[in-house]
C-alpha cells in the first residue's frame, strides 16, 4: 500500500470556529490531518456560516480548542460546505497545530478506549483457530457484498462521468472525464480484486493479533517531528473521501456501533483500545482511494467517483453489517447485546476530572 503523505485521523471533539468577535460557531472535529479538518455543525449553525463566510471578504477565520492545559487557535480557511458542515485547511500548517489535535482527540477518547468489564461478562475469548475461521467467513460475507454492488457501480460510473464531462465547457475540461471511463473500463477487476484483497488481509491481520497499518500509523503520529509537504489537491481529495466516510457513518451508527463491539469482543484484546473495523465505512474508503490513487485522477473526477460510491455502494453497507452481525452472533460473540441500552449506560457513565 502506498504511504500516504501525511497521516489522516477519525475524531469526534468539541471546538469553536470564529470568524470574528462576534461570529462564533460552536462545531464538532470529524477529522483531521496535517492539512486541515473536517468539522460538522447543525442546520441552523451552518445556514449562518455560510452567510457569513460569504459576506467575510476573505477574512481570515480560526478553530479554537480548549485541551487540559491550554487553549489554541489556529488560522484556516474555509474550503467547502458539506450536508452537515464544513471542510477546513490550515492556513500555515505547522507540528505545534497537528500535535494540539492530536491531544485534543486522545484526551477525549481516554475514558471510552475499551469495552466495559460487564459488557463482556460470560464472553469467552476465541482460540486462535476460532477467530481465524470467523475472519474467513465474515470475510467471504463482505467479498461477496462488494462484487454484487460493484458490478452495477462501475456502469454507473461511467454514465455519471460522461454526464459530468457533457457539462464541461471545452475539451480540454472533458478530457480527464474520457480519460477515467478508459482507465475504469482496463482496469476494473483490478481495482476491485485490489480492494477486496486488502479489506480482507487486514481483517486476518486483526484476528490473528497482527497489527495493521493503520494502527502502526496512529502509534508512531506522535514520533514524527518533521512536516511532510501538503499538496492542496491532496488536500482536496481527502476531503472529498472524508465527507463520503462521515455521511455513511452518521447514516449507518447503530449497526457500526454494533458491529464494532462484536469486534471488539472477538478480536481484540481485553481491556485494550478499540480495535480496528476492517469493514467500516472509512476502512473501505479509504482503501478503496489507496487501489485507485495510481490512476492519477483529478478531483473533479474523484468527486464523481465517490458520488457514485456512496449511492450504490455506502449507502448499502447495512446490509452488509446486518449479515456480518449475524455471523458473528451465530459464533456466540454477544449473542444478547442491546445497542440502546449500551449508550445510555454510556452516557451515564461520570466525565473524568481535568488534571489540575
Amino acid at each position: 500500500m502506498e504511504k500516504r503523505r501525511w497521516p489522516r485521523k477519525a475524531a469526534e471533539f468539541n471546538a469553536v470556529l470564529s470568524l470574528s468577535l462576534n461570529d462564533n460557531f460552536r462545531c464538532i472535529i470529524r477529522d483531521f490531518s496535517q492539512a486541515g479538518m473536517l468539522v460538522s455543525l447543525d442546520d441552523l449553525v451552518l445556514a449562518r456560516l455560510k452567510r457569513s463566510t460569504g459576506s467575510s471578504q476573505a477574512r481570515p477565520a480560526s478553530i479554537c480548542l480548549e485541551l487540559p492545559d491550554r487553549s489554541i487557535a489556529m488560522d484556516v480557511e474555509v474550503v467547502r460546505f458539506t450536508d452537515q458542515g464544513a471542510g477546513l485547511r490550515l492556513v500555515v500548517p505547522s507540528q505545534e497545530n497537528y500535535t494540539a489535535l492530536q491531544q485534543a482527540t486522545q484526551g477525549n477518547r481516554a475514558s471510552s478506549a475499551a469495552l466495559p468489564r460487564k459488557l463482556l461478562a460470560g464472553q469467552q475469548q476465541l482460540s486462535p483457530e476460532r477467530r481465524e475461521n470467523l475472519a474467513k467467513s465474515t470475510n467471504l460475507a463482505f467479498k461477496l457484498f462488494l462484487e454484487d454492488h460493484f458490478t452495477g457501480y462501475f456502469g454507473e460510473l461511467e454514465t455519471a462521468l460522461l454526464i459530468e464531462a457533457d457539462r464541461q465547457k471545452t475539451q480540454a475540461l472533458q478530457q480527464p472525464f474520457f480519460d477515467a471511463i478508459a482507465l475504469f473500463r482496463k482496469q476494473r477487476q483490478r481495482v476491485l480484486g485490489a480492494t477486496v484483497n486488502r479489506i480482507g488481509e487486514t481483517a486476518l491481520d486483526i484476528a490473528l493479533g497482527r497489527q495493521v497499518p493503520e494502527q502502526v500509523a496512529e502509534q508512531n503520529e506522535g514520533k514524527v517531528h518533521t512536516l511532510a509537504l501538503v499538496d492542496k489537491h491532496d488536500f482536496e481529495d481527502w476531503l472529498v473521501v472524508r465527507v463520503a466516510i462521515s455521511r455513511t457513518e452518521l447514516q449507518l451508527r447503530d449497526s457500526l456501533i454494533e458491529l464494532q463491539l462484536r469486534i471488539d469482543a472477538a478480536f481484540g484484546n481485553r481491556g485494550a483500545s478499540r480495535t480496528f473495523n476492517p469493514y467500516s465505512p472509512s476502512a473501505l474508503c479509504n482503501t478503496f482511494f489507496e487501489v485507485i490513487r495510481h490512476l492519477g485522477l483529478n478531483n473533479k473526477v474523484i468527486e464523481v467517483v465517490f458520488k457514485v460510491l456512496q449511492e450504490r455502494i455506502l449507502a448499502q453497507l447495512e446490509i452488509a453489517y446486518q449479515e456480518l452481525n449475524k455471523l458473528l452472533v451465530d459464533a456466540d460473540i454477544l449473542p444478547g447485546l442491546d445497542v440502546n441500552h449500551y449508550l445510555a449506560s454510556q452516557a451515564q457513565q461520570p466525565r473524568s476530572p481535568r488534571p489540575p
